[in-house]
């Protein structure tokens, strides 16, 4: 299965709590995006520099909540409608003891809908509290083919930028490119691309 069907197979099944530790949040909201095609249900990101914003519709709405973990927690405890809920930078909360019982209010859905929360930062250290209830979601690296494609549209992306100007490459400099970059994440894998392309044109 691919990490979509993954993800989708996690929505359906209601999972209270995700735990996603990536640097490229990016690349998880684009994921959960894509999942609505299979398993809808509104969607929220917060971040404290943001606050809580659905990003379901063709375009991003705030919902007016202050960036307050405690007043989110207490809106998604609240919310009418069942909801996934991208927690960016919960990690620095988790710690506090009236956040954890809010936490697992939600998660136990205590008065609340089924919502599926998921935390996502480079690090999740879960209090005892919450581990329990938490299933590790982890982003696959990228494969040959995908790696492939990163480095295609970053030679499109350098034409696109220099007036049509094409990249001069040969196969085999192709394929050295794509096995160096084996094993990084996707967001490393189209940075180093990128320098290469547009350093070398």
């Amino acid at each position: 299965m691919g990490e979509l069907q993954d993800l989708v197979a996690l929505l359906r099944a209601e999972t209270p709590l995700l735990v996603i530790e990536t640097p490229d949040e990016a690349r998880v909201v684009e994921l959960f995006r894509q999942s609505m095609a299979y398993a809808w249900r509104a969607q929220y990101r917060w971040s404290v520099t943001e606050g809580l914003r659905r990003f379901d519709l063709d375009h991003e709405e705030d919902s007016g909540i202050a960036p307050d973990f405690g007043a989110t927690l207490a809106a998604i405890r609240d919310a009418g409608q069942r909801g996934t809920y991208l927690l960016l930078d919960a990690q620095p909360y988790l710690g506090y003891a009236n956040y954890q019982r809010m936490l697992r209010d939600i998660i136990q859905r205590n008065g609340t809908k089924s919502h599926v929360l998921a935390l996502i930062g480079t690090k999740v250290e879960l209090p005892e509290s919450l581990a329990p209830f938490a299933v590790q979601f982890a982003l696959r690296l990228p494969d040959v083919a995908a790696l492939l494609r990163i480095v295609q549209e970053e030679a499109r992306r350098y034409a696109a930028e220099n007036g049509g100007r094409k990249v001069e490459f040969d196969r085999e400099a192709v394929k050295q490119i794509v096995r160096n970059l084996r094993g990084l994440s996707e967001a490393d894998a189209r940075r180093i691309a990128r320098q290469l392309i547009f350093g070398d044109g």
